[in-house]
């Protein structure tokens, strides 16, 4: 119990090295026992380097705790010096590295979780930085969708060997998107692949995604034929029950006639030449309908030009304004700050955003204080993009997931064909068109080049 106080100890060893040394003046100087006080300078000497061993512990225990965590190895356990003072010291290092050690075994279940997770989920992962060195690959992509042996690929090299067209995945830019057909085990997978760059201490990774979309697209398809098969089957309602009873009633006036043998009175003449009108009407307007499903369905091939955006839309702009002023609505042109330019067909476009602002314009109707903003900007995966926003009252989810169908209408008088026409002119542009909306907030359009 003595000695367990650092300064106990230290003073001991203190008192000891003063005997000793007592010791040697007294005998090499006084009895001239030159080979004894040789022996009590050994001692001396041995006592110093213990002495300073002693007092140097904590400095050495302080370095090796330090180097313990930068290298994150937390099994040492600290002390030996007692004391008070430091038995607390020890204890603190001890319980630092305890949990440390903790959050160490906790982070490997997490990773190994997570990596048990993209093992088996149904989507592929591949990342790799600069050089091509793979820092994450799932089964899922390297069996799947590569079709790869390789029992641990460290390099995309090792990959491009026998990939045929999903070679050129790997040459994909962040924010860019492919859709590829692959062969696996005599089934065809339609699989669309994006790619993203993130950093990692100081390093820049691609990763590249891979989703085997066919059954969701067939259910989409699927979808979108019924809906659109109920809009036909309604348009084409309207016009054939009226046209069917009209001329079932005409038909029944003229038998009647021919069977009496008499002459068609006036007003039953009358009854024929406007419903024969009426039925005329209605076939024109058949035909118009099915001149709208020709036109839709026979979209021209885009001549590609390089567009400069900012030029683009003001011309579109000039030459729909007359029929904002007539209408009372205030268009924002918001300028860009640098030259943006793509390489699109301008027709093709320039009726892209004429569909847009007739659309506006029509929602406004009624608005108080009819606005429209129109930008132009370049968003995080170096994309243009085109936005044309509205003031008007916006949409509801229903209408909303809607309005690209065919045929598909909320006006009185509206063909329907508008917005599917901009979705196809925007799909032979590699682009979308996406539509955000709600009910008194408005509705703005984005197209994404």
């Amino acid at each position: 119990m003595f000695l367990k106080s650092y300064r106990v100890n230290i003073l001991f060893r203190i008192l000891l090295l003063i005997l000793s040394i007592t010791l040697f003046l007294y005998c090499f100087f006084i009895i001239h026992k030159h080979l004894r006080a040789f022996y009590v300078f050994v001692l001396i000497s041995l006592q110093f380097f213990e002495f300073f061993y002693f007092t140097d512990k904590v400095n050495r225990d302080l370095s090796n705790f330090m180097l313990a965590v930068t290298n994150n190895d937390f099994s040492s356990h600290f002390g030996g010096i007692r004391g008070n003072s430091f038995e607390k010291l020890y204890n603190s290092f001890n319980q630092i590295s305890n949990r440390m050690q903790e959050l160490n075994n906790e982070r490997e279940m997490h990773f190994l979780q997570l990596q048990t997770l993209i093992d088996h989920i149904d989507i592929g992962i591949l990342s790799f930085d600069k050089t091509g060195e793979i820092l994450l690959l799932n089964p899922f992509m390297k069996e799947k969708i590569l079709n790869s042996k390789l029992v641990r690929p460290r390099n995309i090299n090792e990959l491009k060997n026998n990939i045929n067209n999903r070679a050129s995945i790997f040459d994909m830019k962040p924010g860019e998107r492919k859709l590829l057909k692959i062969e696996f085990q005599n089934q065809l997978m339609l699989v669309s692949f994006q790619a993203s760059a993130f950093k990692l201490k100081d390093k820049y990774f691609t990763l590249i995604s891979a989703h085997d979309i066919k059954s969701e697209l067939v259910g989409q398809e699927l979808d979108s034929w019924q809906k659109l098969i109920r809009i036909l089957t309604h348009e084409i309602m309207n016009s054939v029950a009226p046209i069917t009873s009209l001329s079932s009633t005409l038909l029944e006036i003229v038998k009647h006639q021919i069977h009496s043998d008499t002459v068609i009175p006036t007003f039953h003449h009358n009854n024929l030449i406007n419903g024969l009108s009426a039925i005329e009407d209605r076939g024109n307007g058949l035909l118009n309908f099915t001149e709208a499903y020709k036109n839709l369905t026979r979209l021209p091939q885009p001549i590609f030009k390089n567009v400069d955006c900012y030029s683009l839309i003001k011309s579109v702009i000039a030459l729909y304004q007359p029929v904002l002023y007539e209408n009372g609505i205030n268009l924002n042109l918001e300028r860009v700050e640098k030259t943006l330019s793509l390489t699109a067909d301008p027709n093709l476009l320039e009726q892209v955003f004429i569909n847009l602002l007739n659309n506006a314009a029509d929602a406004l109707q009624g608005t108080e204080n009819p606005e429209i903003k129109v930008s132009i900007f370049e968003n995080e995966n170096k994309r243009i993009c085109f936005t044309v926003a509205d003031n008007a009252c916006g949409m509801d989810t229903e209408t909303m997931e809607q309005i690209f169908i065919p045929f598909y209408t909320t006006k009185e008088r509206g063909s329907g064909i508008g917005l599917s026409f901009c979705r196809q002119v925007m799909y032979l542009h590699r682009g979308e068109i996406l539509v955000s909306s709600a009910t008194g907030k408005g509705t703005k359009f984005t197209l994404i080049f």
